[in-house]
């Protein structure tokens, strides 16, 4: 190596080492608070990925969940995911399709319930469909349920319902309506 080549990267170094120690010296001197660093890294995701779909199967190979997601971030080690746009399509036990959409979504890692929020719409897909519209709907798949204990509209096959919250039993097809119901019902 030429001694120009040496003198080139030895002076080049200097700014970045003189900048490093001033940096050092500022924090330790208190003109900087490191918990400025923390608060901006403890907001960034551990986790991002665009356009996810996640699929679950039974025991026999037929899927039975897909969770799909224009956007997932997740947060503390994992614990949280938020989606962006989540679509999710569920088979229950007696082979009945259903599918739900919002603006949002959260996952509780631990438990697994996911937190649908803004604009939701569950849709029991088939001939006796039905369709509901809340603000927000938390899903636990464990239990195949679902409730919100926010308004809700029911719309299936020209009946209306109204009500202040909800139970659902995905399995059975069974809506519980909590409070403040009304409605309207069209005779076939």
């Amino acid at each position: 190596m030429s001694w120009q080549r040496f003198f080139l990267i030895a002076f080049s170094a200097v700014p970045l080492l003189l900048a490093a120690w001033i940096w050092n010296l500022s924090v330790e001197l208190g003109l900087v608070e490191r918990s400025a660093a923390a608060a901006v890294a403890e907001n960034l995701p551990d986790l991002l990925a665009d356009e996810v779909v996640y699929l679950q199967f039974d025991v026999s190979g037929m899927p039975v969940q897909r969770l799909s997601s224009t956007r997932a971030l997740g947060f503390n080690q994992g614990a949280e995911v938020r989606l962006d746009s989540p679509s999710l399509l569920v088979v229950s036990s007696d082979a009945t399709r259903w599918s739900a959409s919002s603006l949002r979504g959260y996952i509780d890692q631990p438990g697994g319930r996911l937190d649908l929020v803004g604009d939701v719409v569950l849709n029991r897909l088939g001939e006796a469909g039905a369709r509901l519209i809340t603000s927000s709907l938390a899903w636990l798949p464990a239990s195949a349920t679902a409730f919100t204990n926010d308004a809700v509209v029911v719309e299936s096959q020209g009946n209306r319902l109204q009500s202040q919250g909800i139970s659902i039993d995905l399995d059975r097809a069974n809506f519980h309506l909590v409070s403040q119901v009304r409605g309207t019902h069209v005779l076939p």
